[in-house]
């Protein structure tokens, strides 16, 4: 009510400005209701695992494609290096919804006109490693030790004020060890962080 009566006394740019607030705000909404649904299937054990073979560079294209106005909305660059050839086997759901989560908050915690650089490379002769790197504001080594810790709170604000609970990492880490992989994370305060996680690589395929 109090915004629609004010909308009429409002210059087009205040309008559009909380429009878009409005929308970041439901965005927020929408994907902690999504992380915590998928948490809560996760630990009932309703999550039905169904691996299956696929092109790394497309899922995390699709990924990429589906931030796109998260990104756009902060002048960002999200830069792919990853070979066509890589193949992995993994569950697509929980590949996308890790990929969603990490790539999220990269450009989360990423300052407007930044970087985001995803890259691949083989790890070991076994495995795949994915690489997803910012120059954001980093980290510091109290929140490092316990981003992954369900007792801790890892929430905090993005660098527009963006909302963060930490539940998306807990998900990407149990997403990813359900895979046979492992995921990592490095971060120096003020320059950046680094999330790597770790696939099966097809037999084969590179």
């Amino acid at each position: 009510k109090i915004f629609s009566e004010g909308l009429a006394e409002m210059k087009k740019e205040e309008a559009q400005e909380l429009a878009n607030a409005l929308k970041d705000s439901a965005n927020s909404v929408y994907h902690l209701m999504e992380n915590l649904l998928e948490w809560a299937r996760m630990q009932r054990g309703l999550i039905e695992f169904q691996p299956v073979t696929v092109p790394l560079l497309g899922v995390i294209k699709r990924s990429v494609d589906s931030l796109y106005e998260q990104a756009r909305h902060k002048n960002q660059t999200v830069t792919i290096e990853i070979p066509e050839e890589i193949f992995v086997n993994v569950d697509l759901t929980m590949l996308e919804s890790t990929l969603r989560n990490l790539i999220s908050n990269a450009i989360k915690f990423s300052y407007r006109d930044g970087q985001i650089m995803i890259s691949a490379r083989v790890h070991d002769g076994t495995n795949i490693e994915t690489i997803i790197t910012d120059q954001g504001i980093g980290m510091s080594p109290g929140l490092l030790d316990t981003l992954f810790r369900i007792d801790s709170r890892s929430g905090r604000l993005g660098t527009e004020g963006e909302s963060s609970t930490g539940l998306g990492l807990l998900l990407c880490k149990e997403f990813i060890e359900k895979n046979g992989g492992k995921l990592s994370a490095e971060s120096i305060e003020g320059e950046g962080s680094t999330f790597r996680f770790t696939l099966p690589l097809v037999p084969n395929t590179f």
